[in-house]
């Protein structure tokens, strides 16, 4: 494979508006202007989402999104989403961690419709779980429990295998975006407030301690500052 140490324009979509774009572990997602999507990278779990476990070297469109007005792409380790225009959501890659959202642990090599009664606006995918925002506010966590990532306290079940609204506290009912770390999630709301929830270690939910934390907190250094949007790495956060 040839290595790149400058950046370099995509060929096969250089006559092609992509209006976002979104990278995982070892694959790239590509969402155009006409609502298409774009694959490309190694296919390992079915996330390229063209029915095979085949890598592809070059973007190539997933034939099984057409017609859908596809406007928001996300992308994990080993997984990949896309939403439409009319607030659907589409999971497809690795299911071991129930992070499709579809009720069992299977993979999918082509994206498949998640059963959610709400209209979603963003979603984000973690490295065993998956999280989203729906255009009324609520927020919703998926698969894997790991240290409070779900934020649905520590006395449930261990998986959540279908999306699941997060109902307290009050004001994450008017979440406005999420990000999932590999086992934490940050959540900003419409008025600027950051929760955070989930693993702990390297103080990176913010709060001043290393400690997990079950159900959404309120990160106290952001108030009264109207955060717009928060980011999530493996193991740190940003927001601004």
């Amino acid at each position: 494979s040839t290595l790149y140490s400058t950046p370099q324009t995509v060929s096969v979509l250089r006559a092609t508006q992509v209006t976002e774009v979104a990278c995982g572990g070892d694959h790239t997602l590509a969402c155009t202007k006409d609502g298409e999507v774009y694959s490309w990278g190694m296919g390992n779990d079915g996330k390229l989402g063209h029915g095979t476990d085949d890598g592809e070297n070059l973007p190539k469109r997933i034939d099984a999104l057409r017609g859908e007005r596809i406007i928001s792409v996300a992308a994990g380790w080993n997984v990949s989403a896309a939403i439409s225009e009319d607030g659907r959501l589409w999971m497809w890659g690795l299911g071991d961690y129930w992070q499709l959202g579809l009720g069992d642990r299977k993979s999918r090599s082509l994206p498949t419709l998640v059963p959610v009664d709400a209209h979603i606006k963003q979603v984000a995918i973690g490295g065993f779980h998956s999280a989203a925002v729906t255009q009324k506010g609520s927020l919703y966590t998926w698969g894997v429990f790991e240290g409070g990532a779900l934020g649905h306290g520590n006395t449930g079940p261990n998986a959540l295998m279908e999306p699941d609204p997060i109902i307290e506290p009050k004001q994450l009912r008017n979440a406005k975006q999420v990000s999932c770390g590999e086992r934490h999630t940050i959540v900003v709301t419409g008025y600027g407030d950051v929760f955070a929830f989930g693993h702990g270690q390297y103080g990176k939910l913010g709060t001043g301690s290393d400690l997990d934390l079950y159900v959404p907190t309120q990160i106290k250094s952001f108030m009264g500052k109207s955060l717009r949007q928060v980011a999530c790495g493996i193991n740190h956060s940003a927001a601004f």
